[in-house]
């Protein structure tokens, strides 16, 4: 079924639609409301086009478009993910938010020289790979299409993949840099300057949402610090959804006309259950090419295990290739109910969905614990973890990408170190040679 066959699908059935989409607002509110922390959450981000893609299998399944058993399969993996949101006790990051805590975090108790000497040499990098990247390749926001940016560069995605761990790297470096300098100093200066390079290329990234990251890694900064003054910013969560609105109509008129990008828009969400109507039929599921391991295809080819060319095609874009017929690097995101029934079967894909969703629990309330109020380094980290985990459930092989781009930044940073350390300690000997010459 295409997008368009979809869209008149709705047109028929629209009280069957708008029915459906109410009542799954009131389940999403009963299923979110313990584990909610503000609008601006990556987490929460996630759910709203689950939500979506959540009504649309609903509709789909009622309106008798795919078969009974696609549609229980799909509602049985759905709550066994929202089983696995609620396997680890939440409240202890509750506490932390409603905590009334008058004093303010003493931050310079926390971060040595060291560390300063660290971000300050991560920033610089970023920003030296960035400009690099815009020179060779482009900038993406007025390129077509910004996911071929790194098509046959020879290893060019490399640079991307770098670039997307240290940016959430730099700007929580830099944030707490700013909250240990004095305040008009160079130190201070320094800071804000990378703080705003950094935003310039979220801008700049083509992504509808990306400037949105600006301001959720800005709310967990808050919550590894001085997560009881998050109460006091709730207040600007409706101008960064406001901000990010605007920037993704904005995104869509440049390669749309102004009128038609508010419909893209709509359409784009509507349509985030693309792989349901897409791929919940007979016909497609026989016809995928599928590997029980190809949920590491990423993994598997970034590190060279195995040949990019003799891995089988992403799912998204085999079923685009079968609905409409054509061969582009396009097409849904295999979300973890379609993943995991392709890859393991109707039993094996509910727990798998369980799985991914104790996961993503572990992450914000566990590994939160653990990493609160620990260095700016464990922090920048932990920030990018939790990102790329709350992506697992609108698209799991983005998580795996996510988590090879982490190894590969920190191989990267370690050999350039090396590198530096390495010379340091040559250039010291040989200048130790020279005085002893003298």
């Amino acid at each position: 079924m295409s997008r368009f066959e979809f869209s008149e699908l709705i047109v028929e059935n629209f009280g069957t639609y708008l029915l459906i989409f109410i009542l799954s607002i009131l389940l999403y509110y009963i299923v979110l409301k313990k584990i909610f922390i503000s609008l601006i959450d990556p987490f929460f981000l996630t759910q709203i086009f689950s939500f979506f893609a959540f009504t649309v299998a609903i509709f789909l399944w009622v309106t008798g478009t795919i078969k009974w058993q696609y549609g229980l399969q799909f509602l049985l993996t759905q709550i066994a993910f929202w089983i696995g949101l609620h396997c680890y006790d939440f409240s202890y990051v509750k506490s932390k938010i409603n905590a009334s805590e008058n004093t303010n975090f003493d931050y310079s108790s926390l971060l040595n020289r060291r560390e300063v000497y660290v971000i300050l040499c991560l920033s610089i990098l970023f920003v030296f790979i960035q400009l690099f990247v815009y020179y060779r390749y482009g900038v993406p926001l007025f390129m077509q299409s910004r996911l071929s940016m790194y098509e046959e560069s020879g290893g060019g995605g490399m640079w991307g993949r770098i670039l997307s761990v240290l940016a959430p790297l730099v700007l929580v470096g830099c944030l707490y840099i700013k909250k240990i300098a004095i305040k008009y100093s160079l130190l201070c200066i320094v800071a804000s300057f990378f703080i705003l390079f950094v935003a310039s290329t979220y801008l700049l990234s083509g992504s509808k949402g990306q400037i949105l990251t600006l301001f959720s890694v800005y709310l967990y900064f808050l919550m590894m610090y001085e997560p009881y003054r998050i109460k006091k910013v709730r207040k600007l969560e409706y101008w960064a959804f406001g901000i990010t609105f605007g920037v993704a109509l904005y995104v869509l008129a440049l390669h749309n006309s102004a009128e038609s990008s508010l419909l893209l828009f709509i359409d784009r969400l509507v349509g985030s259950g693309d792989i349901f109507y897409q791929g919940y039929f007979q016909e497609i599921i026989e016809s995928i090419k599928v590997t029980p391991w190809m949920i590491l295809n990423d993994m598997l080819g970034t590190f060279r295990i195995v040949s990019w060319e003799d891995l089988p095609k992403p799912i998204g874009m085999q079923i685009y290739a079968i609905v409409y017929n054509t061969e582009l690097p396009m097409g849904p995101n295999a979300r973890h109910n379609y993943l995991g029934l392709l890859c393991f079967g109707t039993f094996g894909s509910i727990l798998f969905s369980y799985f991914l969703g104790r996961c993503c629990s572990f992450v914000r309330t566990k590994f939160y614990k653990k990493n609160y109020r620990a260095s700016v380094m464990h922090v920048g980290f932990y920030i990018y973890i939790l990102f790329s985990v709350c992506s697992v459930e609108t698209d799991f092989t983005m998580f795996i990408a996510s988590i090879d781009s982490f190894i590969v930044t920190c191989i990267s940073i370690v050999i350039i170190f090396i590198i530096i350390w390495g010379l340091s300690v040559f250039i010291g000997c040989c200048e130790k040679n020279l005085t002893n010459l003298k």
